[in-house]
């Protein structure tokens, strides 16, 4: 299943798509290829919900959350 994503990065908005199967690196790979940032200074949350890039992490494409960021509102 193809999975669309909509990355925003200050007054920048990069749309996406990927296969729900897509990892957090591989993401982290894409978004490199448009914005010029290495991986490991990126990173990327789902809602307030930072998306880790551990080995085999995947993304939370059906909801699942990986980490809460600092301040941030809890999820549903």
């Amino acid at each position: 299943m193809d999975v669309f994503l909509m990355i925003r990065r200050h007054k920048m908005t990069i749309f996406a798509d990927a296969k729900e199967t897509t990892t957090v690196q591989e993401l982290k790979k894409i978004v490199e290829g448009i914005l010029k940032t290495p991986p490991e200074e990126q990173q990327l949350y789902k809602d307030d919900w930072l998306l880790e890039d551990a080995e085999g992490s995947r993304v939370p494409a059906k909801g699942r959350t990986l980490r809460q960021k600092k301040g941030g509102k809890r999820g549903k």
